[in-house]
């Protein structure tokens, strides 16, 4: 199973006042914090070898990549480069992952987002798409599929599959 999470309200923590503008300031994503998903992707990483763990997320300036990147290495040392598919905005995560590998998304790629627009391509496509409800998301019920909100439920739904 290839695991793909989100960052940006997933991993880290989202700044409901936060601007556009915040997101294109330098050194805005290096000062957020991990959530407890982060910390349960890097364990995932280190420990579970029936587990492909990816960061797919998108960046809305080129600086925001280098930081994204030292984000990551920071709180999640072990979810190396190679697994870290960092795009550029306006990019659709479902499609890229789909030329990357040359094949069609399937049940074994789950997708882990808070983003309703990202989970509804990545189903479209034939992946598995996960809500992860951070607290401030998910109360319009616009996404029908499965809604997860904490480790504990995503850990049993990860080892039942």
């Amino acid at each position: 199973m290839r695991l793909y999470v989100d960052m940006d309200g997933t991993m880290t923590e989202y700044r409901t006042a936060a601007t556009l503008d915040d997101y294109m300031t330098e050194g805005f994503y290096e000062s957020l914090k991990p959530t407890e998903l982060a910390a349960y992707c890097n364990t995932l990483a280190r420990t579970r070898e029936d587990l492909e763990v990816y960061v797919l997320s998108i960046y809305i300036l080129p600086p925001a990549l280098k930081e994204k990147n030292d984000w990551l290495d920071h709180w999640c040392p072990h979810i190396d480069e190679a697994h870290r598919i960092i795009l550029p905005n306006g990019s659709d995560k479902a499609m890229a992952i789909a030329q990357r590998t040359g094949k069609r998304l399937g049940r074994d790629d789950v997708l882990i987002d808070d983003h309703t627009p990202n989970l509804l391509s990545w189903k479209r496509s034939g992946g598995r798409a996960i809500k992860w409800l951070n607290g401030i998301n998910g109360f319009g019920k616009r996404y029908t599929g499965e809604r997860i909100g904490d480790i504990r439920h995503l850990e049993e739904v990860l080892s039942a599959s």
